[in-house]
Parts: structure tokens; C-alpha cells; sequence
């Protein structure tokens, strides 16, 4: 099984949690990143391949306090 995957928010990226146990991804904060793709793609990319091996639901929660791309 795959592990939790946890990134801690900066000024610039928000924080993003995802409990295996549960199937709950959350991405929360403040997204002002320079470059999104490089910062969300590795997201998609993990989301995708825990998808096409544990054929598991997930939940998706996003709040974010500012978005700028």
C-alpha cells in the first residue's frame, strides 16, 4: 500500500494531506506559486497512479485562501 502523502504549506504553495486510511485529500492555503504545473502536476501524477493501483475513491477537499496562475 501506498504511504500518506503530506506537504507542508509555504508562504507560496499551499499544504496538502492525503490519508490513505480514509481516501481524503486536502489542499489547503494559498497558491502563488511561480511555476503551478511544476507544483501540481507531481500531485495529479501520485493521484493518478494511487487511482490505477488501488482502484480506491478519493475524496478531494480545496480551500485555498488565494489562488494566482
Amino acid at each position: 500500500m501506498a504511504e500518506n502523502l503530506r506537504i507542508k504549506a509555504t508562504q507560496k504553495s499551499p499544504g496538502v494531506s492525503f490519508n490513505i486510511a480514509t481516501g481524503f485529500l486536502e489542499i489547503k492555503g494559498r497558491s502563488i506559486t511561480e511555476n503551478a504545473f511544476s507544483f501540481y502536476q507531481p500531485l495529479i501524477d501520485w493521484a493518478t497512479d494511487f487511482l490505477n493501483k488501488y482502484f480506491d475513491d478519493i475524496t478531494i477537499s480545496l480551500s485555498f485562501d488565494y489562488i494566482n496562475s
